[in-house]
């Protein structure tokens, strides 16, 4: 059983990146959440450096039993290679669909399918998203292959943005911006992987928009993960609410 809890980040500590985490937590049959909306002390020197010193000392008591990587190790000089790239054409026609704006991926190891979200509301066809395989080894990225498209239902006016498969249930959770103009706030949505609703996660008011309040308009619910037990997503806003600053 799923217990999502939506939590608000104190305002104060990331307000220069413009970019928040909610948390969310929802048991399956019934919702509940808890907003905590307080505001820290201002963070003065003394305060970042006693911070930076409990965090020190945490690290070094973690630190205490555990061996020094070697010279060969591979933690000892983490390193990012290119492997390849793979594109689809452009405006590529597929199943009655064109692909394109793939804005969110994630990927189930189990059925080694990939599920591709388009952002694409209904300007080029309707609310969708796409199943694929990729053939990937330590030295090689081969060609994407489309294996379906799925178009979602149930939801008025969608911008969809990011995607997660979830495991636990064997559905789907994804993010729509909303739409200001119709009235449609920013939503968490778990769709079947047909595609049919199953169930609309309600936020809070702060989530609506609003001439002063609110989020701003197409900076909403950008991001989403979900933590390995699948008891708990994360929603990642675009830009700070209205109400906490410029």
């Amino acid at each position: 059983m799923e217990n999502f809890t939506l939590c608000r980040e104190p305002a104060g500590l990331f307000r220069h990146r413009q970019n928040y985490l909610k948390q969310f937590s929802a048991e399956l049959g019934s919702y509940d959440y808890e907003m905590m909306d307080h505001r820290p002390p201002p963070l003065t020197r003394r305060r970042l450096i006693g911070s930076a010193c409990g965090l020190a000392a945490f690290a070094l008591v973690g630190c205490a039993t555990a061996q020094t990587p070697g010279p060969n190790s591979l933690l000892a000089k983490p390193k990012l290679r290119l492997i390849g790239e793979t594109c689809l054409p452009h405006k590529l026609q597929y199943q009655g669909s064109t692909v394109g704006g793939l804005s969110g991926i994630d990927y189930d190891p189990a059925s080694g399918v990939l599920y591709l979200l388009s952002d694409d509301g209904t300007s080029q066809s309707p609310p969708r998203f796409y199943t694929a395989r990729l053939a990937l080894s330590a030295d090689k990225l081969g060609d994407i292959e489309l294996t379906g498209v799925t178009f979602l239902q149930g939801i008025a006016s969608p911008d969809p943005e990011a995607i997660r498969w979830h495991a636990p249930s064997q559905s789907l959770l994804w993010t729509s911006e909303g739409n200001a103009v119709r009235g449609a706030a920013p939503t968490l949505v778990q769709s079947k992987p047909d595609g049919s609703l199953q169930r609309v996660f309600a936020l809070p008011a702060m989530f609506d928009f609003g001439l002063l309040e609110g989020p701003r308009i197409n900076k909403t619910l950008e991001g989403l993960a979900v933590a390995p037990d699948g008891q708990t997503a994360w929603l990642a806003m675009e830009a700070a609410l209205r109400q906490d600053g410029p």
